[in-house]
């Protein structure tokens, strides 16, 4: 008796319990469909993401392209402006005049817009020549290398004009001016005081 009361007592617990563990797969089968469904949205909101960020990239880039072909566009119109007159003539006196007053004055701020005008300067030819004055009033040297060419040459010339006889000193050895040798009448003319005498 006692037994069979506890196995009957325990069917009771069992089937109650059977029941329930029903509920608990049912609701955890629900719960991993849904988990399931929740990693594909996730998965497919990654993926949008990524292909947004690839399609800014590649705006941005388009944008960056856009932006160097028009720069390159007005340089060719300013190129083809500078070389098309069009019936207009530069005046090659007003530029000349327009050069020396920048030598001779040094206006070259003022005189900057004439230039650009006239040459058909683009903006990053202004913000060159801008910076360059900039430096000038401070008392650098804007191009440093183009200066050292510009003293090679000039050292260049100096040397020919000896050469040539255009100087009427030499500078002996230890660096004090003599006089230049007078010429030999069978020397051409200039040969004196060159690598010929």
């Amino acid at each position: 008796g006692l037994q069979g009361a506890a196995a009957a007592a325990a069917a009771d617990g069992l089937g109650a319990s059977s029941a329930d563990l029903e509920s608990l797969v049912t609701l955890a089968a629900k719960q991993a469909a849904k988990e399931e469904e929740l990693a594909a949205a996730r998965a497919q909101v990654q993926q949008l993401e990524s292909e947004v960020a690839d399609l800014e990239k590649e705006l941005a880039l388009r944008a960056e392209m856009e932006a160097a072909l028009k720069d390159t566009l007005r340089e060719l119109e300013r190129r083809a402006t500078r070389q098309d007159t069009g019936g207009r003539q530069v005046d090659m006196e007003y530029l000349k005049n327009l050069v020396l007053q920048l030598y001779t004055t040094g206006e070259a701020e003022a005189l900057l817009p004439v230039f650009a005008t006239l040459l058909v300067f683009g903006p990053s030819d202004m913000q060159r020549c801008k910076q360059g004055l900039e430096k000038l009033n401070a008392g650098e040297t804007p191009m440093p290398a183009a200066a050292a060419a510009v003293d090679i040459t000039g050292s260049l010339f100096t040397g020919w004009s000896s050469w040539l006889g255009g100087g009427s000193e030499q500078q002996g050895a230890a660096g004090d001016a003599t006089t230049a040798k007078p010429q030999d009448p069978g020397k051409p003319a200039g040969a004196a005081g060159g690598w010929l005498s």
